[in-house]
């Protein structure tokens, strides 16, 4: 009998292990990340690589890991990477791309010409005046004719793959965007430039002389869009996002809150990416050999040929620690956007025993023998008290 309690006290105590080992897994807050191979069982992009190169920069300038967001992608393969990339910060003057884009659309759908006035304005005089030139104005009469802030920022939803439930309630109350968001946005730029007659070469324009483009711009051509914006507690944002057209062109935003004045952060991990990029030719060599040895897709039946996918791979992000109520940002009075609290989120996938099928199998066989062995005890005490009763 005292072995029976035994094993069902050990089997006990296993069962409470098995229940806290996932949740433990979410409480460190440390997911790094995996790339997901795409169908040639391949990725160009190392995670571990990447995470290592950020957090020892970041450390070796005492920088908080929580306080910047990264999105990363090689753009020959679609392979992508974040870093807090969930994370929502205040867009400061990159909400002024999606903005263009909504109207530089509807001239490539035949809506508009770049001759078409826009509230005393041409379609070409106001993009060249909200994305080289920082117009409030042209950019306050776009936001009008859409109907406003709100309005305008529904409409930014349609150049991301992100589904509308993941959104925070600040990306349409107050211009907060996310590293993923602004990233997806610069990537559909990339992808189907078409769509966007004009956006990016007013990008190559726009911002000189600061963040990736006063590192990066002698070398590589730079379409960029950065923000700037200090609340008044003197709470800094500094964001960037462009295309860097290295011989493999890559997509790069970098979002940082709370971090002072000096936007010198940004403009070095600009350096960072471009020297790791220059480092994937062989992955990227091998990860075309892997592609041209795969099956040709069959032709659909309308005949028409199937296009080719812009993305391939998915990295996954890195969260970063819930900030305290006193980290918040201050709310800000209206002006070109309102400003006020944000919730940071945190993200990632716990990988306790690989999959939550597999955990759950182990958590059912775990309940299963402990209902077994209780039944059994629940029996054999049965059992005893009948003989007892018979001996009396």
């Amino acid at each position: 009998m005292k072995l029976r309690r035994l094993l069902c006290q050990i089997l006990a105590l296993a069962l409470c292990a098995v229940l806290l080992l996932p949740m433990a897994a979410f409480a460190d807050g440390e997911d790094q990340g995996e790339v997901e191979e795409d169908q040639t069982g391949f990725a160009v992009i190392d995670s571990d690589d990447l995470n290592k190169l950020i957090e020892d920069y970041l450390t070796a300038r005492n920088l908080r890991k929580d306080r910047v967001s990264i999105g990363y992608c090689y753009l020959d393969t679609g392979d992508t990477w974040y870093y807090n990339g969930d994370v929502w910060r205040y867009s400061a003057a990159m909400y002024r791309l999606p903005l263009t884009m909504i109207f530089a659309e509807k001239e490539y759908e035949g809506e508009l010409t770049q001759d078409s006035d826009l509230k005393g304005q041409t379609l070409a005089q106001a993009e060249e005046n909200i994305l080289v030139y920082d117009s409030k104005d042209a950019t306050n009469k776009l936001m009008e004719i859409l109907g406003g802030e709100r309005e305008a920022r529904t409409l930014y939803r349609a150049f991301s793959e992100m589904p509308e439930d993941s959104y925070d309630p600040d990306f349409l109350d107050y211009s907060y965007f996310s590293a993923r968001f602004t990233t997806d946005v610069i990537k559909t730029l990339y992808f189907e430039n078409e769509r966007f007659p004009g956006i990016i070469d007013l990008l190559k324009r726009s911002d000189n002389d600061k963040y990736f483009h006063r590192t990066l711009g002698g070398e590589y051509e730079v379409a960029q869009k950065a923000g700037v914006f200090t609340d008044r507690r003197g709470v800094q944002y500094n964001n960037d996002t462009a295309i860097i057209y290295t011989e493999h062109p890559f997509a790069l935003t970098i979002m940082t809150q709370d971090l002072g004045t000096d936007d010198s952060l940004i403009a070095d991990l600009a350096v960072l990416f471009k020297d790791y990029t220059l480092t994937l030719d062989e992955p990227y060599a091998a990860w075309e050999k892997a592609r041209s040895t795969e099956p040709a897709a069959e032709p659909a039946e309308t005949g028409e040929t199937p296009a080719e996918p812009a993305e391939e791979t998915v990295v996954a992000e890195t969260p970063a620690p819930e900030k305290t109520e006193e980290e918040q940002p201050a709310p800000e009075a209206p002006a070109e956007s309102s400003e006020e609290n944000a919730a940071e989120k945190t993200g990632g996938k716990f990988s306790f025993l690989g999959s939550p099928y597999l955990r759950l199998g182990v958590i059912l066989v775990a309940l299963a023998l402990l209902f077994i062995l209780l039944l059994g005890q629940l029996v054999h005490l049965i059992l005893q008290g009948k003989r007892e009763k018979d001996e009396d």
